[in-house]
């Protein structure tokens, strides 16, 4: 017995289930081809495999819509006879008239609106793709720019660390120099700016510290010429602090002078009376009185600087401040 329908009704049926899960296969292919095609260029790889995955999903998204369409006009005459004969049993011959001529009939049309449906869904899956595969683009090229200026920054900040640790180790060694009192004896052209290297070297610092700013800049050149003028500046200062140092030990001071007999012997007596002031248990007497001893044995011998007379001061005054005492 034939099922209510007809036997091309069923048919139908089965064609439109297995075009619906071809079309749900192919666009699952279309979508899945077009993210690997797109993750293997942005690996460097090939998106060969992902586009024939696409064109594979197409191809069976397309072949099913073509199956059904010609499945459909197989079957129309069979659904012509179904419905003139719903129960399947055969009609009983009944008479006939005279056959007229035949006569020429008309071809039913081609209904050419389900072509346009088939095509009209593979566009709109192309459209859907190729959104897909915008959006896609899009989100990878705000995520490569994101990290290429965040990398870039940190080589910024890298780069520009390099030159404060330059910058800073000059300040520490001309701030050791300028508040250490054995300077005076130990490298006293590092404070002479008549001394070749000495004006080098000053003049270096300055370039460095017009370039060194408080918030790290976001101009390459900005940073590169910083970080010149930080290396120039540590390294005229290690050589102006060597040129003094070399000179002091061979008893040479401003103005490549040597020193007399008689000056070396009042440098070693300021040197000892420096040991005096800088003796923790030394009265506050003893240490004005030490300083100022050092001041005079070095008069027309080396030009004691700033720095270290401000130190000389500091000195004295904390000799000369009485001892707190705390009462019960």
């Amino acid at each position: 017995m034939t099922p209510p329908g007809g036997t091309a009704d069923l048919i139908g049926r089965l064609a439109d289930y297995g075009l619906l899960a071809a079309t749900v296969i192919g666009v699952l292919f279309i979508l899945g081809g077009g993210i690997k095609a797109m993750n293997a260029r942005r690996y460097g790889e090939s998106p060969g495999a992902g586009m024939a995955m696409a064109i594979g999903g197409i191809v069976t998204s397309t072949g099913a819509q073509m199956l059904n369409v010609l499945l459909r006009q197989v079957l129309s005459p069979l659904d012509a006879d179904d419905a003139d004969d719903p129960t399947g049993a055969a009609p009983l011959p009944a008479p006939q008239p005279a056959p007229n001529p035949p006569t020429a009939q008309a071809s039913e049309p081609f209904d050419w609106s389900i072509v346009a449906i088939i095509f009209g869904g593979i566009a709109a899956i192309g459209l859907a793709v190729a959104l897909v595969v915008a959006a896609n683009r899009a989100r990878i090229r705000r995520k490569t720019e994101h990290e290429r200026r965040d990398q870039a920054r940190a080589a910024q900040l890298e780069l520009w660390a390099k030159g404060v640790a330059a910058y800073n180790a000059t300040c520490d060694g001309l701030m050791d120099f300028e508040t250490n009192l054995e300077s005076i004896f130990d490298r006293p052209l590092l404070g002479d700016v008549n001394e070749p290297a000495t004006a080098a070297f000053y003049a270096a610092f300055e370039t460095a510290q017009e370039r060194h700013l408080e918030n790290v800049p976001y101009s390459d050149d900005q940073i590169q010429r910083f970080v010149d003028a930080a290396t120039t500046a540590y390294r005229a200062f290690t050589a102006a602090d060597t040129n003094a140092r070399t000179k002091a030990r061979a008893n040479i001071v401003a103005g490549n002078r040597h020193l007399t007999g008689a000056e070396i012997r009042r440098t070693r007596l300021a040197r000892k009376a420096l040991a005096v002031a800088n003796n923790p248990a030394a009265a506050p007497g003893e240490v004005q009185a030490a300083f100022e001893k050092v001041i005079e044995l070095l008069a027309g011998i080396t030009e004691i600087p700033t720095a270290a007379k401000t130190t000389m001061t500091v000195a004295i005054t904390a000799a000369s401040r009485p001892a707190l005492t705390v009462s019960g």
